[in-house]
């Protein structure tokens, strides 16, 4: 265990220092939400001044349902994303093979490497979070605190799991993986990133039923606006744990044989 947290920080601090070398970068990437924020707050009010009362938006109107959907959506991308980018960078400047040759475990080495961009994608949902609140008066009137506790963790397992499965494709066919591409598309359009997913059709619901984000923003949001606890959510949260459950264990095994099949035909060096 602390060596694994030894390896956890020291690539946490080699990203963070590339990070905050780039600050112009970091402005940007700020002044960049309060614009994605500005719109969505003067879309809301057009919104808002149409929807009827159940439209699915909830009492955070559509500011607090469109910024929820964006910080999960963010959060899935980045671990959707952040593997197989490592790993297919590491394969493009010949680094992999080296990272994999220390004592450390190739399992460990590369589940860690993009522990940074976990950690600042969840300070920067933080962040939007708070800029929604004291710029544009998001309220949260009702919180349930232990729902949203639970919650959080299991969406970033299920997203981290798919990211494992995206990896272990980059490594098996060096190429940039499509599986990221795919499950971020189809999460707009059938998650409830943006819209509530009872406007449309029966058999496009259906399918988005199996994606992780679709339960994990009906917790996030019903949990944050409408202060509703465990006991109530008891549909979605099956739904997400069962994700977790079978898709978590199934990343594992493909992404170890994947590291394992890329030693064993020396493919580490090809790219």
């Amino acid at each position: 265990m602390r060596h694994s947290m030894r390896v956890l920080v020291a690539f946490f601090l080699r990203d963070m220092r590339e990070d905050l070398s780039y600050r112009a970068a970091l402005v940007i990437g700020l002044f960049g939400w309060v614009v994605m924020l500005s719109a969505f707050f003067f879309f809301a009010r057009f919104v808002d001044s149409a929807v009827q009362v159940g439209s699915g938006v909830g009492q955070g109107g559509y500011l607090g349902f469109s910024v929820m959907g964006m910080v999960l959506m963010s959060l899935q991308q980045t671990a959707l994303s952040a593997y197989p980018q490592r790993i297919r960078a590491a394969q493009l400047t010949g680094t992999l093979e080296a990272m994999l040759a220390t004592p450390t475990s190739p399992g460990l080495v590369l589940i860690a490497s993009p522990f940074y961009r976990f950690t600042r994608a969840i300070f920067s949902a933080l962040v939007m979070v708070l800029l929604a609140v004291w710029l544009f008066d998001l309220r949260f009137a009702k919180v349930d605190v232990i729902a949203l506790a639970v919650t959080l963790p299991l969406c970033l397992l299920a997203f981290a799991s798919l990211g494992l499965l995206a990896a272990s494709f980059t490594l098996v066919v060096r190429r940039s993986d499509p599986i990221s591409a795919f499950f971020g598309g189809f999460s707009v359009l059938a998650g409830g990133v943006f819209f509530p997913t009872h406007v449309l059709p029966g058999w496009l619901r259906t399918l988005g039923e199996v994606l992780p984000i679709t339960h994990g923003l009906q917790l996030v949001r019903r949990a944050a606006f409408e202060g509703e606890g465990l006991a109530t959510l008891k549909h979605p949260l099956s739904m997400l744990t069962l994700f977790c459950v079978i898709v978590a264990p199934v990343g594992l095994v493909f992404f170890s044989w994947a590291v394992r099949r890329a030693r064993r035909d020396g493919s580490m060096n090809h790219y």
